[in-house]
């Protein structure tokens, strides 16, 4: 059924049915709004006239279905002059699909140049023979369902100094409902616990950058988000050997324990808790790295909110709790802890999460937005057991 809709400011048309699936060429998800605002924000922050490259992005759109993404870059940031951009280049290898993309272009082209909008040029064909044809400063990946037949094809097209965003939608396979599916598709072992999410988007970032070190491109991730139903990345291309090297010396495993729940990063595959000694539970090999730049989210975030705080407030809910996560990504932590879990594990009743952190020390731990129950802390689970029977205690007297 076709619809009329707007999206942010963006007005566009499109196919909407109440069930989506693959076989659908055209549809709409409002559940991706989130996804689309991350593009806006980040493109705000690489291709701002001051900071672009000279002449402007050239940004590829390669799996562009009805072209939601195109007009919403073109009516937000092209109108007024937010971005500076050389060539956007619009892809979809279905015929309906294509067609939608030019309604929804020229809907939103009224007040751009002519000259800008010259630049915009589309295309019919498989994706991956778009990104072959040339190089891009921001790609965006975003199938349903893996990235896997389109990461070799972006991973050439991405320029040195360029970002790459990726989005993966199976996250059935990513976060250990089928682990055959994890080993085939991304060569990794998942894990089935409270940590599932973020090893699922630790293995995702180590597939990635896998095949980018086949180019010599050391792909670091500088926003990694756990959503909704998918995973998304985004990662700034450093181009040389050396780059490359270094991200792969940050590839290791996951290792939880059973029975305490003390998280730990390794470069083994096996062990036993140093807190316990019992046997650990493995996920990887994985990224076990930084997952966000602070720089480059903060200025997402503050360029979103100075733009239009209403539109974008689940985009800067999202960056706020990521912001204060980088505290202790920035000193190597991987991992978290589930309140609910530890407070059934020791049969304590479950502390409000702001009065557990404020017990643990605003330095020391932090709220993380791959779960709503968890903490991020430094400190051994030992400490955090600790606060939560003092809290408990202080709650009887």
């Amino acid at each position: 059924m076709r619809r009329e809709l707007i999206e942010g400011i963006t007005p566009f048309v499109t196919d909407s049915e109440d069930k989506i699936s693959r076989e659908m060429s055209v549809f709409y998800n409002p559940v991706m709004k989130l996804n689309r605002d991350t593009t806006l924000a980040m493109l705000l922050v690489i291709g701002a006239p001051s900071d672009a490259r000279a002449g402007g992005l050239r940004i590829g759109l390669p799996l562009e279905a009805s072209g939601l993404r195109a007009a919403r870059i073109l009516r937000e940031l092209v109108l007024p002059k937010m971005i500076s951009f050389k060539r956007m280049r619009v892809n979809d290898r279905s015929p309906e699909a294509i067609q939608y993309a030019k309604e929804n272009i020229a809907l939103n082209k009224e007040g751009i140049d002519d000259a800008e909008m010259q630049n915009v040029t589309l295309s019919m064909i498989d994706a991956n023979i778009m990104l072959r044809e040339e190089h891009f400063d921001y790609i965006d990946i975003d199938p349903f369902g893996t990235p896997n037949p389109f990461l070799d094809a972006a991973c050439q097209s991405i320029e040195r100094g360029g970002m790459l965003a990726v989005t993966a939608t199976d996250t059935s396979a990513l976060a250990g409902t089928y682990p055959a599916a994890t080993a085939r598709k991304y060569w990794a072992a998942p894990i089935r616990n409270w940590l599932m999410h973020e090893a699922g988007l630790r293995i995702l970032i180590r597939k990635v950058q896998l095949i980018g070190a086949q180019y010599e491109k050391g792909l670091v991730p500088v926003l990694s988000m756990s959503t909704d139903h998918y995973y998304r990345i985004f990662f700034r291309c450093e181009r040389s050997h050396t780059a490359a090297k270094d991200v792969i010396r940050n590839h290791g495993f996951l290792h939880v324990c059973g029975g305490c729940m003390q998280t730990v990063a390794s470069d083994r595959n096996s062990g036993v808790c140093p807190a316990c000694a019992r046997p650990l539970t493995v996920a990887g090999p994985l990224w076990t790295g930084p997952l966000h730049d602070r720089g480059t989210v903060s200025r997402m975030h503050d360029r979103a909110k100075a733009i239009d705080e209403k539109r974008y407030c689940s985009l800067i809910s999202m960056l706020s709790v990521i912001i204060d996560e980088c505290k202790l990504d920035e000193k190597g932590v991987i991992g978290f802890y589930d309140v609910h879990e530890i407070a059934s594990r020791h049969k304590l009743p479950a502390p409000r999460r702001d009065a557990l952190l404020s017990a643990l020390g605003e330095t020391r731990a932090c709220r993380t937005h791959i779960s709503g129950h968890g903490i991020k802390t430094d400190l051994p689970i030992a400490r955090v057991v600790e606060a939560m029977r003092g809290l408990h205690a202080t709650d009887k007297e």
